[in-house]
């Protein structure tokens, strides 16, 4: 790797195509190879502390304090916590934690937008990437939810609960990667683990996860737009040094691993709650978007959990409904405050006594585009609708649907080219991640 760099700085700074003199090319080596070894020195030692050195920002009454939080094997994992300013010595809150590998420092302004709503109605949230991602340490983890992901999340729950600060009690909530290792934690039930909300998740990787539904490649494996936010203006420096390239050059591309896991089974099952759902045994707040490819696990969720339960169908992406695709959006954060005062703070705060079920029923709309999405909003106590009844519709000769049966017809064949724009099979798994990748110039 040092060769190859020290020949790229010959060719970008010497502007060689090809060398004209021995000699020159020597001095020039020793000349890059110089400056490469006093810029990875610098790298590794700086870089590699500047995780514990960052000093803490206070902006708006909230304070973000940059930490680490040790594992049992001497790894760390990095941690970004937000607090309230203004609090007294002896104050303590309860913690949401987010835990997730999307680097925990990335479009921090419209995280510090999201987590304020929180903060400022008595809570602390971290934000702390998972081993081997972002600023932690440790080796990148050989694919998806491993038990590793898992175990590190037991012990950041547990150490978070030990907090001077805290109340002993720790909520979870994310969106994607965040949702399906809420509802994993869940599974796993560390006691100070209290309550979660988990946003545009599934509770069945083998038949819904984005790298391989049913064991066929999809979106994951050919997505543009990752490769477009992958070219996009990097976030701040992270601990890029030798052992950062050779951890991921050792570990084997997750393609190769899911084209092994073609049939549901162990692999698949060790972190999919359909396996057992009576192993969630804390109250669980499920939010899904019919545009989003993980719509079907909110209404099973809602039937077959045993633990409280409450879900909102919305008509969106991946994304959060505060920042809808398509709109209209909502306020979720009102709804997860709410769902935390009552299991984290033990408010009464009315939300049990309400219907379980919020689900967003779409209008038709001509065929165009989907910005926003015409309907309506209705509330259930739970699914499947016990007034719900189904009816037989049946063809008839003159292209219509009746209830009646059909007693004849003209002998011609006519073909129907089914695209629903309403109900559980609209759409389709088109519009994933919406308008992506997202205008990132604010956080710039």
């Amino acid at each position: 790797m040092l060769q190859r760099r020290v020949q790229t700085l010959n060719m970008k700074e010497g502007k060689l195509s090809k060398p004209k003199k021995e000699i020159l090319m020597v001095r020039n080596m020793r000349r890059s190879l110089l400056i490469t070894l006093s810029l990875a020195l610098l790298i590794t030692t700086t870089v590699a502390n500047s995780q514990s050195r960052l000093p803490n920002v206070t902006h708006e009454g909230i304070e973000i304090k940059e930490i680490w939080i040790p594992m049992p094997d001497g790894v760390r994992l990095a941690a970004s916590l937000f607090m309230p300013a203004d609090r007294k010595a002896t104050a303590k809150f309860p913690v949401l934690l987010e835990y997730l590998p999307y680097r925990k420092d990335e479009s921090r302004k419209g995280r510090f937008a999201q987590f304020s709503y929180f903060i400022s109605r008595g809570y602390v949230v971290a934000r702390v990437d998972i081993r081997g991602s972002g600023t932690s340490e440790g080796k990148l983890i050989e694919y998806e939810y491993t038990d590793q992901e898992q175990e590190d999340g037991e012990v950041v729950i547990d150490w978070l609960s030990k907090q001077a600060w805290s109340t002993g009690k720790v909520g979870m909530f994310g969106i994607s990667w965040g949702a399906f290792n809420s509802i994993q934690m869940a599974m796993r039930n560390p006691s100070a683990l209290k309550a979660i909300v988990a946003i545009m998740g599934t509770d069945d990787l083998f038949r819904d996860d984005v790298h391989f539904i049913d064991g066929m490649m999809h979106v994951d494996s050919y997505e543009f737009g990752q490769d477009i936010a992958n070219i996009l203006p990097a976030p701040p420096d992270y601990v890029i040094d030798e052992a950062y390239f050779r951890d991921r050059f050792d570990t084997e591309p997750w393609l190769l691993i899911y084209k092994r896991q073609q049939h549901d089974g162990p692999f698949w099952n060790r972190a999919s709650l359909n396996s057992d759902y009576s192993s969630i045994k804390i109250p669980t707040f499920v939010i899904g978007g019919w545009y989003d490819g993980y719509r079907d696990s909110v209404p099973r969720m809602l039937e077959k959990l045993e633990a409280p339960v409450k879900g909102i169908m919305g008509p969106w992406a991946h994304t959060l409904p505060n920042f809808p695709y398509p709109k209209p959006g909502m306020e979720w954060r009102h709804e997860a405050v709410r769902w935390f005062d009552h299991w984290l703070k033990g408010d009464d705060t009315g939300i049990m006594d309400e219907p379980r079920f919020a689900v967003y029923v779409r209008e038709w709309h001509p065929p165009g585009a989907v910005d926003k999405v015409p309907g309506y909003w209705r509330w259930e106590d739970g699914w499947p609708i016990e007034r719900t009844k189904k009816l037989a519709l049946y063809a008839h000769a003159d292209h219509t649907l009746s209830s009646a049966k059909s007693v004849g017809g003209d002998g011609q064949t006519h073909k129907l080219r089914y695209l629903p724009t309403v109900g559980v099979e609209a759409s389709g798994n088109v519009n994933w991640w919406g308008d992506f990748p997202w205008d990132q110039r604010g956080t710039d």
